[in-house]
């Protein structure tokens, strides 16, 4: 908890206000209006209808559930087929960690970058040249 504290990330613990929120430096600016473009009320509908539509699909279709052997793209080289994977995985998880950076931009919440780095152990970011 001691870390959150150090990072501003923790606003109020109870009723008792730890840290006051500061306004964005970018306030209305790209990010922000990029995080409203994906995070309103016409979207927050469109995601629920896909997510809909995606379970009747795979109900009545379970043959397009993957299976394992859609992990193998190569047959002859395992190695390559789990590198690709590897690297399809991490492309998937920056895109899903963006998006939480857009919503919370979206909302006018303060965002510390910095503090993905800082939970990863590198307490030095000066000298990593990241700030």
């Amino acid at each position: 908890m001691e870390t959150l504290l150090e990072l501003n990330l923790i606003q109020k613990f109870n009723v008792e206000v730890l840290v006051t929120l500061k306004a964005s430096k970018d306030e209305g600016g790209i990010r922000e209006k990029v995080g409203r473009l994906f995070f309103n009320k016409f979207t927050v509908f469109v995601y629920l209808i896909s997510f809909d539509a995606s379970i009747i699909i795979f109900t009545y279709n379970p043959e397009f559930l993957p299976s394992y052997q859609d992990y193998f793209i190569f047959n002859e080289s395992v190695g390559l087929s789990l590198l690709i994977l590897f690297l399809i995985s991490w492309s998937l998880t920056i895109l899903y960690e963006s998006a939480h950076y857009f919503a919370a931009v979206s909302l006018g919440v303060p965002v510390n970058f910095m503090a993905f780095l800082v939970l990863l152990g590198w307490d030095n970011c000066d000298s990593v040249g990241f700030l």
